[in-house]
């Protein structure tokens, strides 16, 4: 009898350590994974209010946790070039410029204008690109992309 109670409280005592242990595991990772910055690039119809025309925008979406600083969004091109355009940013309503603080969950949209696109005609354009203010790099596309990238080459958009 006193054989039996003492199994059970070994297995049971072996239960709470595995849980324990897996425990320790996933507070780890999400640790880790909360420091980090991660940015979702979305490039997208935009549309002014008050203008028919159709501008390229890029949403960016904070999906970290630290807050992080915007210093640069442009075109990618082939050949690991790049294209830095001037653009205007959207947070909400209001319309400031770069550099754009965005703080965790925070979103804005930058919309490129056109007379900027229409000068890439001969490039062969990629996707998007956001870089923060420590240097880090996003990248992002999208059917949308592809869509103004083909009007941009057939010359239709201006």
């Amino acid at each position: 009898m006193n054989l039996h109670i003492e199994t059970i409280t070994q297995l049971v005592t072996f239960g709470i350590a595995c849980i324990g242990a897996v425990l320790g595991i996933l507070n780890t990772w999400r640790n880790f994974r909360s420091d980090q910055v991660r940015l979702r690039i979305t490039p997208e119809h935009a549309f002014l209010p008050g203008d028919q025309r159709d501008f390229l925008g890029i949403k960016v979406v904070n999906t970290g946790s630290p807050s992080i600083t915007i210093s640069d969004v442009g075109i990618e091109l082939k050949g690991n070039k790049r294209a830095t355009l001037s653009c205007s940013v959207l947070n909400g309503y209001q319309e400031g410029s770069l550099p754009q603080r965005l703080a965790s969950r925070e979103s804005a949209q930058f919309i490129i204008p056109n007379n900027k696109l229409s000068d890439l005609k001969q490039e062969r354009l990629k996707g998007v690109y956001v870089r923060t203010a420590c240097g880090e790099v996003f990248k992002g596309t999208s059917d949308a992309f592809r869509q103004i990238s083909m009007w941009i080459n057939q010359g239709k958009y201006s």
